[in-house]
């Protein structure tokens, strides 16, 4: 449930959060924890954003991991352990982060995106990049104007 301040309070700004969706749509195998349903997460994503569209959100902020790479693209394989070759999920890695971002953009919705632990940081900068990821909603039409903070005193 999205959840909303009063609005009698301050201007309503609705961010949807989604954590962690662990996709796998492209990359081949599982995810380790039988738990987790990696190869179903990208259609319970775009089912997330579509909800977040749908509950008046008005931006969307994705935080990582937002895949479930295999090790040999993972950061954490620096010192190639597994040694086993990037390709070819390296291109299944890219082609899913661009499901992911064609998904966000065909929302509407300003949105911002950060890699975790499981995501393949080469990959993921190709997509989205890994400068500053938050669009800002200020004064663009529908926008809200956050409230101002009162000057602070000068220092003695």
């Amino acid at each position: 449930e999205i959840l909303k301040p009063d609005t009698n309070l301050l201007p309503s700004f609705t961010v949807a959060h989604i954590g962690s969706p662990l996709i796998r749509s492209q990359l081949p195998g599982h995810h380790p924890c039988p738990n987790i349903k990696s190869r179903d997460t990208l259609v319970l994503f775009e089912s997330a954003v579509t909800r977040a569209v749908n509950e008046g959100a008005n931006a969307i902020v994705v935080t990582g991991s937002v895949l479930s790479a295999p090790p040999p693209l993972r950061a954490c394989d620096a010192n190639y352990y597994y040694r086993l070759p990037k390709e070819p999920a390296f291109s299944e890695a890219l082609a899913d982060y661009c499901c992911v971002k064609l998904i966000l953009e065909s929302s509407g919705l300003p949105y911002a995106v950060t890699p975790g632990g499981e995501d393949c940081i080469d990959a993921f900068e190709q997509i989205f990049g890994l400068g500053p990821t938050v669009q800002t909603c200020v004064g663009k039409p529908g926008g809200v104007s956050p409230p101002r903070r009162p000057p602070s005193p000068p220092s003695a």
